[in-house]
């Protein structure tokens, strides 16, 4: 039996690790009260847009890949965010990333990103060593 809704963790406030992965979750709800968590993978689910993550501010590493997710948002408040995995979704651009000074590793694989433009938005990432855009059209183009 899959989940679809996130429910009944609001006691587990010492949680620092949860793995929702393949399970057939709609929206990232209920996850208000885990203050402590450091790595969440909802990877392989319904999501259509990242949202609900404000309380998340101990977050360092995210999975969302293979999702449905059209647009990086939600993420402002995840300041120690170091790994970011979006990989198989429909992400044309990168706006929305470009605050997340600590993230070290981006992986956007199999997505739709196309222009070179979009790179712009990763200039302020300083401590970004791995990058990784395998399986876009952007990895396509001559120049």
């Amino acid at each position: 039996m899959k989940i679809k809704q996130i429910s009944n963790l609001n006691e587990l406030t010492n949680l620092k690790v949860l793995v929702l992965s393949d399970n057939e979750i709609h929206s990232i709800d209920g996850l208000n009260t885990l203050i402590n968590l450091e790595e969440l993978s909802l990877e392989e689910n319904f999501l259509t847009k990242i949202s609900n993550l404000t309380y998340l501010t101990k977050l360092k590493s995210l999975d969302l890949s293979k999702n449905k997710i059209a647009k990086i948002d939600g993420l402002l408040h995840l300041k120690h965010l170091n790994q970011l995995s979006l990989d198989d979704n429909k992400i044309k651009s990168l706006a929305g990333i470009h605050n997340l000074e600590n993230l070290m590793e981006l992986y956007l694989t199999n997505n739709r990103i196309h222009e070179m433009k979009e790179i712009n938005q990763l200039k302020e990432l300083n401590k970004l060593i791995i990058l990784d855009f395998t399986g876009n059209s952007i990895c396509r183009q001559e120049n």
